[in-house]
């Protein structure tokens, strides 16, 4: 388990393998993509699967390859949309 330590607080443990937080980045992802229109957000996840061999809910479990694959698809843009998912995630 991962812990998230700041000063003078009690560490916070974080689990990245439960499936709440899976949920969290599938919903978050899902809410990003939809801003760019429902096709674009279908054809995403398609080139991701096919291209990258990482389907939509496996994601929360390749967190690294997703986000090479995004950087790879969308360049200097991947980091506007990295924000966007983290926005949406606090």
């Amino acid at each position: 388990m991962n812990y998230v330590q700041i000063e003078n607080f009690p560490q916070i443990p974080l689990d990245f393998n439960s499936s709440s937080f899976g949920d969290a980045i599938l919903e978050a992802l899902d809410q990003t993509f939809s801003k760019l229109g429902e096709a674009v957000k279908q054809k995403f996840y398609f080139f991701l699967d096919t291209n990258f061999k990482i389907s939509k809910e496996n994601i929360p479990n390749r967190i690294g390859d997703f986000v090479y694959a995004l950087e790879s698809i969308f360049g200097a843009s991947a980091l506007l949309l990295e924000m966007d998912v983290m926005k949406t995630l606090q």
